[in-house]
């Protein structure tokens, strides 16, 4: 009895329905033309990378002089959960994970001093290590820079 209650009310009143479909059809338009399609959405982790390039260097002694002195060093920051070493022949990666809510810029800057505090422990063949921001949108830019630098240093 329902539909066939719905179908008497419908035909009966072909005004309400017409105005009823246009309205939905619009407001399928609207919310059709206002949502915005990333192929990733907006996240932002709380991650940092210092990468440091040592020429000349083969892994034992990037971590030794180098990636180990930059992870203690990172360790003693507020709100650090984890930190990963990677080191290879010439440059190594100290990726630092903290923890959510925390305030990136004001940690980029803690990050900076306690590498800028670093420089004078560092052998003279070393770089100056480079503190990036993990941004999901940037990855493919700082994928690319990073292989620029590591071709620039190999030439």
């Amino acid at each position: 009895m329902g539909a066939a209650a719905l179908t008497k009310g419908c035909l009966k009143r072909p005004v309400t329905v017409l105005v009823s479909l246009i309205a939905l059809v619009i407001f399928a338009i609207i919310s059709i033309t206002s949502i915005t399609l990333k192929l990733m959405p907006d996240i932002s982790y709380p991650i940092m990378a210092v990468y440091t390039i040592f020429p000349g260097a083969n892994p034992e002694e990037q971590e030794e002089l180098v990636a180990s002195k930059i992870e203690d060093s990172l360790a003693t920051i507020s709100g650090v959960k984890k930190t990963i070493v990677r080191t290879y022949a010439d440059y190594s990666f100290v990726l630092v994970q903290f923890e959510y809510g925390t305030d990136m810029n004001d940690t980029y800057d803690d990050v900076k001093k306690q590498v800028d505090l670093l420089k004078n422990d560092f052998p003279d063949d070393a770089q100056d290590p480079m503190i990036m921001e993990m941004d999901v949108d940037a990855m493919d830019d700082i994928i690319q820079y990073l292989n620029e630098q590591y071709k620039r240093f190999c030439d």
